[in-house]
Parts: C-alpha cells; sequence; structure tokens
C-alpha cells in the first residue's frame, strides 16, 4: 500500500491526542503481517515530484478533504500551522524511541508473565510490585491488544492495585476478577469463543489471545476441547479425561475453551496449551512455542 510519511505523521499526533500508549507512539510499520508499505519513509512532495519528474498520473480520492473525517482536519486544519521542518524530526524521534523502549519493556513483560501467568491467573501482589510500564505491557499481552489507551490501562492498574475479592473488571471481551490474592482472567460468558481448529505452521498463527508456531513444519493442530476428550498425560500410564484433567488443575469452567488444545493429523492430544504434553510427546516442548505476546 502507498501510506507514506505524512500519513505516519497524522497517525502518530492522532494517536497522541487520543491518549494511545508506546505502540501508538510508534505509529504505522513497514510490515504489517502480510502488509508492506514501502513508501512509509518517503514524504509526499517527494512522490509527488518524482511522480511529475517521470510524466506519472495518479488519481486523489475527493473523499481526502472532506474534514467530517478526524483524519482530514488533522491534515488539512492542525498539522499546517506546526513547523514542517522540526514536525517531521519530532514524529521521526517520538517513533523511534517508543519502539526501543517497547522491545525493552515487551521483553521484561514476556519474561514476567512465564514465571507468574499459570492457569490464566498471576498473583496480586507480584503485580503490584512492578514498575508502570511493565505492568501496562503485561495487561496488553494478557488481553492480545494492539495498543490500549491510557485510560484503560489506569483503570486496569488500580482495580488490581485496590481491588476486593470477588470484584471484577472488563475490558474488550475479557474481565479480570480478584480471587484472594490472585487476579483471575476469563473470556466474558457472551464472548464469541467459536475458535476454529486451525493448523500451526512455522511463520506462526493466531488462535485467539494465543500466538502459536513450529520450529520445524509438523502436522500439528490446534482446536478447543470438546466433550469426551481423553488424553495420556506425561508421567501417568493410563489415560485420563481433558474435563477431569481441568478440575485437578483447578481451570476454572469459563476459561477451558480459552486453552489451546494441540492435535496431530489423527486428532489425538498432544499437549494441552503448555501445561501438560501426552506420554511420548514430551520432546515437543522445544519445538512447539505458545505464547500470549
Amino acid at each position: 500500500v502507498a501510506h507514506h510519511f505524512d500519513d505516519q505523521i497524522e497517525t502518530v499526533l492522532m494517536h497522541i491526542a487520543r491518549g494511545a500508549g508506546l505502540r501508538g507512539q510508534i505509529g504505522m510499520k513497514f510490515q504489517s503481517d502480510n502488509l508492506v508499505r514501502p513508501l512509509l519513509d518517503v514524504r509526499r512532495k517527494d512522490i509527488e515530484k518524482y511522480a511529475e519528474d517521470n510524466g506519472l498520473e495518479y488519481r486523489t480520492d475527493e473523499s481526502n478533504f472532506d474534514l467530517k473525517y478526524e483524519r482530514n482536519y488533522w491534515r488539512h486544519k492542525l498539522i499546517p500551522t506546526m513547523n514542517s521542518k522540526d514536525l517531521e524530526a519530532e514524529i521521526r524521534s517520538i517513533s523511534n524511541n517508543a519502539e526501543k523502549k517497547l522491545d525493552v519493556i515487551s521483553k521484561k513483560a514476556e519474561k514476567w508473565m512465564s514465571i507468574n501467568l499459570i492457569n490464566e491467573k498471576f498473583d496480586k501482589e507480584q503485580f503490584n510490585k512492578l514498575p508502570d510500564d511493565i505492568k501496562s505491557e503485561v495487561l496488553i499481552q494478557i488481553l492480545g491488544a494492539d495498543d490500549l489507551y491510557e485510560k484503560s490501562i489506569s483503570r486496569l492498574i488500580e482495580f488490581i492495585s485496590d481491588g476486593h475479592s470477588g470484584r471484577g473488571v472488563k475490558v474488550k471481551d475479557t474481565t479480570f476478577s480478584i480471587e484472594h490474592n490472585s487476579v483471575l482472567v476469563h473470556q466474558n460468558e457472551n464472548a464469541d469463543l467459536g475458535l476454529p481448529k486451525a493448523k500451526i505452521t512455522v511463520k506462526g498463527i493466531k488462535w485467539g489471545r494465543w500466538n502459536i508456531k513450529v520450529k520445524e513444519d509438523k502436522p500439528l493442530y490446534v482446536r478447543q476441547w470438546k466433550a469426551g476428550d481423553k488424553f495420556r498425560p506425561s508421567g501417568m500410564k493410563g489415560s485420563k479425561k481433558l474435563q477431569d484433567f481441568f478440575v485437578d488443575e483447578k481451570v476454572p469452567k469459563h476459561m477451558r475453551n480459552q486453552i489451546p488444545i494441540i492435535v496431530d493429523e489423527k486428532d489425538d492430544i498432544i499437549s494441552v496449551g503448555g501445561m501438560r504434553y501426552a506420554n511420548g510427546y514430551e520432546r515437543l516442548k522445544n519445538d512447539l512455542i505458545i505464547s500470549t505476546k
């Protein structure tokens, strides 16, 4: 697509005005999944000059001048009043600094979650000890969100800090609730949990709030659990109903549809998320990556 740096300036300023976090301050990326923006670092005037010098015709969308759209108001009314040269340098600085900071913070958040987020819950006191920027990133990663505005994050952080047992706060399709010293994370009952069975690839797939990939191509799939599911947990001789496994592991009913069940081409269960592998498949711990980052 033909997004250019003038579009980037508008995007970053709009995000900042709305109270976006670091991801919003980064703005658009040169590549997002299969979407590529090769002209993102080029100013509009330079693209127009190139087209003029080389006799290239282009179209202008008339809707780009309609001020009822927020982006157009920024483009035609607000940004022209700013110093263009200084603004360009400032936006580049904001975007670059936000990207560097997010890289550091996200790694710290991922490490904390790998230790503390167990069976969709984490210790309230351990969370409250974190710096605010790490708290924010942990919550964003748990929610699987591209970004959250400061108001939503602050509300969640305050709730976890002051919340009493039995209370809950909803953000998007997820509810955070306090149970004694733990914070439970679960999808709301009316959330769409009809996640289809999907092939796991080397590049990775998004399944609900999970990112799942394999280091080498294998016939592995992910699906939701279903009534009657059984598997042979590692360390056990016989098979066990998945429902009984969830009960033993104290996984609440409302959270069970969210746990990725890894199966082979015969639909035999290989792993219950990252909680437990089936007998004979423990070796896949090094090949199968399941995370919410």
